[in-house]
Parts: C-alpha cells; structure tokens; sequence
C-alpha cells in the first residue's frame, strides 16, 4: 500500500497564511536588519516547513515502512512496531506496546491523504491484532 500526502495543496488557506506569514517575517527582517537576514528567514522557514510545503510518499510492504521526502528517505522494519494507534489525521506505529509519552518520540506518524478510507481499511485488515481506532 502506498500514498502521497501534500498538506500545502489540500490546504490552500493554510498554504496562503504560512506564505504570507514568511514573506511579513522577511520583509521585517529587510527592513530592519538587511538582505541576508531576510534571505536566511526565508530559508529557516521553508525547511522548518519543508513536511508541509514539499509532498511525502509513503510505502507499507511486508516488510516494512518507506518514507520517502524530497531529499530523503528512510526505512523501519515492521518487526519495530508493536502498536498501531489510527487518528484523525494519520497513523501512528508506536515501537510500546501499551500507550506511553513516548510514542510520539519514538514512534512513526505518517499522514493520511483526504481519502483515507482505503487506507485505514487496508491497515485494518492487514493489522488488525495491532491497531486501537482513536479517531
């Protein structure tokens, strides 16, 4: 199973605010400070941003997890997981077996698209002795 989230151009008004929000920082930043300011704000934001202006694929195979994003990848084993947890707007495969703080820190959250039936039913079906539904 594998999908591509791209959070910038299914949130267009969010897409708009952030923009204007960067471009209003660097401008402050031109003004008052001078070019390289202004050019080294811009740079910070997009890449503190990068997850939600630049698309992410993901791939779930039988043996495991890809993340793919514009300059890199990476990979973790489906043998790392012992918990799945579905919420609203992703997925969450924690390496606990029971809830912890730190699932967050150690777990993988990857985003679900606008359609998510497909997926939640696929990872239903495919995981089902794992998985808590929260959403």
């Amino acid at each position: 199973m594998s999908w591509r989230v791209h959070p910038a151009s299914e949130a267009r008004g969010k897409m708009i605010l952030a923009l204007i929000i960067i471009g209003g920082v660097s401008y402050y930043l031109l003004i008052t400070a001078g070019l390289f300011w202004a050019i080294f704000s811009i740079l910070i934001l997009f890449v503190s941003l990068g997850s939600f202006f630049i698309p992410t694929e993901y791939r779930i195979d039988e043996q495991g997890i890809r993340v793919k994003r514009f300059i890199y990848s990476y990979y973790r084993p489906l043998s790392e997981f012992r918990r799945i947890y579905i919420l609203k707007n992703g997925v969450l495969f924690s390496p606990f077996s029971r809830p912890t703080f730190l699932n967050n820190f150690r777990g993988l959250f990857l985003l679900f698209p606008k359609d998510r039936e497909g997926i939640v039913e696929y990872l239903k079906k495919r995981f089902n002795d794992l998985i808590e539904d929260k959403s």
